[in-house]
């Protein structure tokens, strides 16, 4: 069974507890350059309200220049967090350290004028890019490969993953699908769970939906693009038979290949009669009739698409 310290240690994700060592860190250094006393959380709050104020003030990174607004929140938020858990004191909002707060305040204000408080987010992916990687995904759903890849960024894209937190103990047990008021499907969590940024019980962690995509152009020729592969498979299956006759006809080639007879203003096609061969010749024929109509569809699907 945990203990108390226990449940209280694993209130923070890693990354928190990183960042509260690189805090902690920074201010030791600090102290060690001022030749001030290391442990910090025996101060009074009067010293430790003059000691912050300056640390803030004075903090600079190892090549002389100041840090970005947000780091310099990332050691304030770290500070307060080893504080709150050693004594009995708030450096974020308690009165007795006005001080400090009011040099973090200054601080934060020159980053801005110096434009180093502006947070840089990446940008967001260009619909291009996005129909570009699904239709690289949609070559081939049978393979497992490509599936996994797909659902791998509906997750993350629907369901606001960070990085691959998590993913490996998700299962087909964890999402649902139910229809919304308009009857629209969509895939949602069946139960919330702990990340990074959720790291409390909120009703509000696993809200992402991933509603069902209608069917559009793209689907259509996509679609028409698989018809058109089944098609290509049966006509060089009835050219391998063909084939496998082995004696020469007065009309046709002793062999025939994919080549000669995906082009209906082959030469071929003019020489085909009712022959022994006939019946393996006029199914490839049919075939590739067939495989003419859907190519003219799926230029047409394609020009759709485009505009």
């Amino acid at each position: 069974m945990k203990t108390r310290e226990n449940l209280l240690e694993n209130v923070d994700s890693k990354n928190t507890k990183r960042q509260t060592n690189t805090a902690i860190n920074s201010f030791r250094e600090y102290l060690t350059e001022k030749s001030l006393p290391l442990d910090f959380e025996s101060y009074d709050d009067a010293q430790l309200d003059d000691v912050l104020s300056k640390f803030y003030m004075e903090i600079r990174n190892k090549n002389g220049e100041m840090y970005k607004k947000t780091t310099m929140q990332s050691y304030r938020q770290g500070l307060q967090r080893h504080l709150s858990k050693t004594r009995d004191v708030d450096i974020l909002k308690g009165d007795n350290l006005k001080k400090s707060k009011k040099a973090f305040q200054c601080m934060t204000k020159e980053l801005k004028r110096l434009g180093l408080a502006a947070v840089e987010h990446y940008p967001a992916i260009a619909d291009a890019d996005m129909e570009k990687m699904y239709m690289f995904f949609c070559k081939d759903l049978e393979s497992p490969k490509m599936l996994q890849y797909k659902v791998f960024v509906d997750i993350m894209i629907h369901f606001g993953r960070r990085g691959k937190e998590n993913l490996v103990t998700l299962t087909r047990q964890d999402f649902a699908v139910q229809p919304d008021t308009e009857g629209t499907l969509y895939v949602y969590k069946t139960h919330d769970e702990l990340t990074k940024n959720h790291q409390t019980d909120s009703e509000k962690s696993s809200d992402g939906k991933m509603y069902e995509i209608k069917v559009t152009d793209v689907q259509r020729t996509i679609r028409l693009s698989k018809q058109v592969q089944k098609v290509v498979a049966k006509i060089k299956q009835s050219l391998a038979e063909y084939n496998l006759v082995g004696y020469l006809s007065m009309s046709f080639p002793l062999k025939l290949d994919f080549e000669d007879i995906k082009n209906q203003e082959n030469e071929i096609w003019r020489k085909v009669e009712v022959t022994d061969r006939a019946d393996n010749l006029s199914a490839v024929k049919r075939q590739a009739i067939q495989l003419k109509s859907m190519i003219g569809r799926a230029k047409e699907k394609k020009c759709l698409v485009k505009a």
